[in-house]
């Protein structure tokens, strides 16, 4: 087999089992650019997950998976001493807060046939960066997973979106600034 035949069999099977698994997407827009650089700080600290409204339908263990998803992936990242849900100590510590304010189970039907975003199914977080030394505001932007394909038109899989946040949260640390 020639190298293009090959190169062509192996793109083919990639762009099959892209359409067919379908896979959440990550972004995050920036409101508030860093005021310090975010690798400056030793340790960060992770609190609880809020909703905006009780009316987002979002299940409460997404909350509770989504905080830990953070914690473990900022964790394996090696980028901080420390990860926590609390951290004893003020001093070089990075606090995130974070509030779930929109979720959209989207049309699974528009995923399926048309493809392309119409349809989408997406879950989306404001997260404020601080300094919990002094309680300084240093970003701030949103993080959102979304669902735009899949076989079947995909599955609103919130954790899958959630995982999504999570990456598009350690790619913008990773940043620093």
């Amino acid at each position: 087999m020639t190298y293009k035949k090959i190169f062509f069999n192996v793109s083919i099977f990639i762009i099959i089992v892209f359409v067919l698994v379908g896979c959440a997407k990550s972004r995050y827009l920036i409101y508030m650019s860093p005021t310090v650089n975010l690798k400056s700080f030793v340790n960060i600290e992770v609190s609880a997950i809020e909703l905006e409204s009780q009316r987002l339908n979002v299940e409460i263990p997404t909350l509770y998976i989504l905080r830990h998803e953070i914690i473990k992936a900022i964790q394996k990242s090696n980028m901080y001493q420390k990860v926590a849900n609390e951290i004893d100590t003020y001093r070089g510590t990075l606090l995130i807060k974070c509030k779930i304010v929109e979720f959209d189970k989207g049309n699974r039907v528009l995923r399926y046939f048309i493809g392309m975003g119409a349809g989408k199914a997406y879950l989306k977080s404001i997260c404020l960066f601080y300094n919990k030394e002094n309680g300084q505001l240093i970003a701030t932007g949103t993080f959102s997973g979304e669902i735009e394909s899949g076989f079947f038109g995909g599955s609103v899989d919130q954790n899958e979106m959630v995982g999504a946040i999570v990456k598009a949260i350690v790619l913008f640390l990773k940043k620093g600034v």
